[in-house]
């Protein structure tokens, strides 16, 4: 995976955590102005344990799917993410009207899930809840953000 990942990665021994963000299933896809992602990873309180990072602005959107193909490399080694911790995944759009960014929907990843392999997460709806205390699903509908994941 080196589709344009520019963090560097901690010098601390150890595997990484590579996501390749392939896409997003939203209500009106199609219709939602310069959606990106925002992905973080958080501890149990909602501290950031690592820089914030953001993908480019998706340019393919078909139907009810947005789609992304980029990667983000999560720059603390697995071995060093806290049992609490969890990577959240925040789709913001911009707001014609309002002339502003706004938060669409979020996912997250826990660390028990960070492992290899194809993961579809479910997606809730706004404000993010960083402690993952009160969470709503975005819809009864089946969306997910489809991850896949790679530890090297």
């Amino acid at each position: 995976m080196d589709n344009g990942t520019k963090l560097h990665l901690s010098s601390s021994s150890g595997h990484h955590l590579y996501v390749c963000i392939l896409k997003i299933q939203v209500k009106n896809a199609t219709q939602i102005v310069d959606p990106y992602i925002t992905v973080s990873l958080k501890d149990r309180q909602g501290m950031d344990l690592c820089d914030i990072q953001n993908t480019p602005i998706a340019t393919i959107k078909e139907g009810n799917e947005i789609y992304f193909n980029n990667n983000i490399a999560i720059p603390i080694p697995l071995t060093k993410v806290p049992k609490d911790a969890a990577i959240f995944f925040e789709l913001k759009h911009f707001k014609v009207k309002k002339k502003s960014t706004s938060i669409k929907c979020f996912a997250f990843l826990e660390e028990n899930q960070m492992k290899e392999g194809h993961v579809c997460t479910e997606l809730y709806k706004k404000p993010v809840d960083y402690k993952r205390r009160k969470l709503s699903l975005l819809t009864s509908q089946p969306v997910f953000l489809h991850l896949d994941l790679a530890i090297v």
